[in-house]
């Protein structure tokens, strides 16, 4: 039985959510043998263990830890059986009644994982609560239809289709990316910020803080402006990037004349350099710049036999984002979807 109009009647959802998501989360918990946490400071090193094992590709986007930080929004949770790990959120969602929850699997790694995802999602679906699994690689569709899943119809928001995986991610030669070899351009407008711009790219700390939150802020509303997304959306999706919790990553503090203008984080793992985010100043190419910038700093740093292989930037929301980052010449697009046990969604 569903027991959450009468929940919801006795403590108001904008008071008492995090205590109705424990609630939910308790009692999908009592139908499932394997064991279901909160995802906590000591989840890296699990995650990592079975990227290393899986069978995936592993320059695929999402598998790197703070995305995983970032896409549950700092509030994420694990379901960990024999074989598998699933990493999950739920996310509010005010057209859906009487539940206005969907259960959202951003990963899954480990043997026969999709199964779990599964038993995950039936769990979920006794409490009427339908399940969304992102980051699904397409020739994966059919396993999924199997285990009563479809792609989903519904846009994820008002802003994209299916969020990230809207469009597709974009791998890259490190070595050409470094060194130019993209869209003319592209070249010429970075080249540009580095005869006439001097700017310093330091490691983060803490006192960078302060001008770092301002400066998000100020991005926030710059992009709500040019109806890209929610202002608040922009904020809770960039916030990882202050999380003292998050071991493995390169985050950089970009300076013009002692005044922050810029910063980029960055995950290294393996072969792969991922680029988690950017958070810059509103000023015409700075942002092409300083993705190119921070890579090849980061590079420049390194011996060469531990440079990484490939840049993985993550999927496009719109048009827009994809076609500037397809500028950089990426060497292949992964292409991925999203999909439900939902009906009509």
């Amino acid at each position: 039985m569903n027991s959450f109009p009468i929940l919801h009647q006795l403590f108001p959802l904008e008071k008492h959510e995090d205590w109705i998501i424990a609630h939910i989360i308790s009692s999908i918990k009592s139908s499932l043998s394997g064991k279901i946490g909160k995802i906590n400071e000591n989840s890296e090193e699990l995650f990592y263990n079975y990227i290393k094992t899986s069978d995936i590709d592993r320059s695929s986007f999402s598998y790197n830890w703070p995305y995983v930080v970032q896409a549950t929004r700092n509030n994420g949770f694990y379901y960990h059986t024999d074989l598998a790990i699933i990493y999950f959120y739920l996310r509010k969602n005010a057209n859906v009644s009487p539940y206005p929850y969907n259960l959202v699997v951003i990963n899954h790694l480990g043997q026969y994982s999709e199964q779990s995802v599964y038993e995950l999602a039936e769990a979920a679906q006794k409490l009427c609560i339908g399940s969304v699994v992102k980051n699904v690689d397409l020739e994966k569709i059919a396993l999924w239809r199997d285990l009563n899943f479809h792609e989903t119809e519904k846009p994820w928001s008002h802003y994209s289709f299916r969020d990230d995986n809207s469009f597709p991610e974009f791998v890259y030669d490190i070595k050409k990316y470094v060194t130019l070899k993209f869209n003319r351009t592209t070249r010429a407008s970075i080249k540009k910020f580095l005869n006439e711009k001097n700017y310093i790219f330091l490691p983060y700390n803490d006192s960078f803080k302060n001008d770092g939150l301002q400066l998000l802020q100020e991005n926030a509303e710059y992009l709500e402006n040019k109806g890209v997304d929610f202002k608040h959306e922009v904020f809770l999706a960039h916030r990882f990037v202050f999380d003292d919790s998050i071991k493995n990553k390169v985050v950089f503090a970009i300076l013009e004349e002692n005044h922050l203008i810029g910063m980029s984080f960055l995950t290294h793992f393996q072969e792969n350099l991922f680029f988690n985010a950017i958070i810059n100043q509103n000023k015409p190419n700075l942002m092409r710049f300083l993705l190119w910038k921070s890579v090849a700093h980061y590079c420049a740093t390194l011996e060469e036999d531990k440079k990484p292989l490939y840049l993985a930037l993550q999927g496009s929301e719109n048009e827009g984002q994809n076609r500037w980052k397809s500028f950089f010449h990426p060497i292949r697009s992964i292409y991925r979807t999203h999909v439900t046990n939902m009906l009509n969604h």
